[in-house]
């Protein structure tokens, strides 16, 4: 092979290698043709000048799903908040989390569909519910905060000598808003209505025999979420 064959074949090489990384790395998206910009600009001399902004393509908005304002099924944001194959069995429908403002009548009815939905075996969301003790108020208070879009106020259905209901509905506000601080207090102030309703001898009204527990830890994993 001569000088001038191998010069040849060495530029092919190099010519076939170029072209094999820009097509490996070149932008999937459409490019205007180069070749006729001159023209177009020669053909329209009063077209706007390079430098003015192009307007934004619809396809550039953000998505529905990434809106704020976006609300997620409550059916499935709830199974998303509790512990992971607490619905895996049965599938139940949860959306009257959204629709009842009885916080005790709400709180066991959910622990009677998570029960439900363990088809005879203990799962962790029916340990998880078991350890809220108290709390189980204001963990269906949370839930309705993260996945109900619209719900009615909650309200117990008569009243009591230590208003826990509005605790509830500042705990609702607070996990809604993820605001650790008012949580934090609307907590403070459920667990001492809850005290004062066990004192005055009303706690059995809303299914409890002892002192709040170790319940709230629960609650506060599941503002997290």
């Amino acid at each position: 092979m001569d000088g001038s064959t191998k010069l040849l074949a060495g530029l092919a090489l190099f010519v076939w290698g170029a072209a094999g990384y820009l097509y490996a790395t070149k932008d999937d998206s459409p490019t205007p043709d180069a070749s006729a910009a001159p023209a177009a600009s020669s053909a329209a001399p009063t077209s706007a000048p390079a430098s003015t902004p192009a307007t934004p393509s619809p396809t550039t908005a953000p998505s529905a799903s990434s809106s704020a304002g976006t609300q997620e099924d409550p059916q499935a944001c709830i199974v998303r908040h509790l512990p992971t194959a607490t619905f895996a069995k049965k599938q139940i429908p949860l959306g009257f989390v959204c629709e009842q403002p009885d916080p005790h009548r709400g709180a066991t009815e959910l622990k009677s569909r998570i029960v439900k939905a363990g088809m005879g075996d203990v799962t962790e969301g029916m340990r998880f519910w078991a350890g809220l003790g108290w709390y189980e108020m204001a963990a269906f208070s949370v839930l309705r905060a993260h996945c109900c879009a619209s719900r009615p106020p909650l309200k117990y259905r008569f009243p009591l000598a230590c208003p826990i209901d509005q605790a509830l509905r500042d705990l609702e506000a607070a996990a809604e808003k993820r605001d650790a601080a008012a949580t934090k207090k609307a907590l403070d102030d459920y667990r001492a209505r809850a005290i004062c309703l066990d004192r005055v001898g009303q706690a059995g009204s809303l299914g409890q025999a002892t002192p709040p527990g170790a319940g709230r830890k629960h609650v506060e994993k599941l503002v997290e979420r």
